[in-house]
């Protein structure tokens, strides 16, 4: 295998893995701003349940 060659193949892998992690960069971001809203629903719940417990107790 000719130097050139090797040096384009290693090109070639190094662009794929840097689109492999970009990609999962992506992934990753939509998939924490997808269980933003969920994550944000449940504190919420949790909020009035102890707020509801405290008044129970008072």
């Amino acid at each position: 295998m000719a130097g050139g060659q090797l040096a384009e193949e290693n090109l070639s892998n190094n662009f794929k893995l840097n689109k492999s992690k970009q990609q999962l960069r992506e992934e990753l971001k939509e998939g924490y701003s997808q269980m933003a809203d969920l994550n944000l629903k449940l504190a919420e719940e949790g909020l009035m349940a102890e707020k509801e417990a405290y008044q129970q107790i008072q």
